[in-house]
């Protein structure tokens, strides 16, 4: 797999307009066959995709999905392990057991993290595509780091 710089942005604002003319831009110079779209949690971003690439898989980046996990802490000793217990579900060897292991997390935590309990029961459908690809590549399409580095 090699990084590839398919387009450069610097609009002032992550908005779905401003993310809808970048993609809209990159397909008119010919981008097609996109297999797969891992990005952070960016509201215009996701917008612009369903109306651009709207049968392209998206991917929500799972080491940003287990840093906003924490956000959603009781308490600040409590953050490191509620990050632990989101990484532990997507590092499943299945998305059965991905899933199974949410439902357990979820059981642990309703009493001492409800809000975190509501957030991942809403979100955690966001990190499950990587599934649907050899088990080989998961690592690297997992999260944005690839990309960041």
């Amino acid at each position: 797999m090699e990084k590839e710089i398919l387009g450069v942005s610097s609009s002032l604002s992550e908005a779905e307009v401003n993310w809808r003319h970048f993609i809209e831009d990159m397909l008119a110079r010919g981008l097609k066959g996109v297999k797969l779209i891992v990005s952070d949690d960016h509201k215009g971003l996701k917008a612009a995709l369903r109306s651009s690439l709207p049968a392209t898989p998206w991917q929500r980046c799972i080491f940003h999905l287990c840093q906003n996990a924490q956000h959603y802490s009781p308490s600040i000793v409590m953050r490191g392990e509620i990050a632990q217990s989101v990484k532990d579900i997507y590092q499943a060897p299945s998305l059965a057991e991905a899933r199974s292991k949410m439902k357990e997390i979820v059981g642990c935590y309703e009493k001492k993290a409800k809000k975190f309990c509501d957030w991942l029961e809403e979100n955690f459908e966001e990190g499950l595509a990587f599934y649907k690809f050899p088990r080989g590549m998961w690592k690297k399409i997992r999260t944005v780091n690839m990309v960041e580095n």
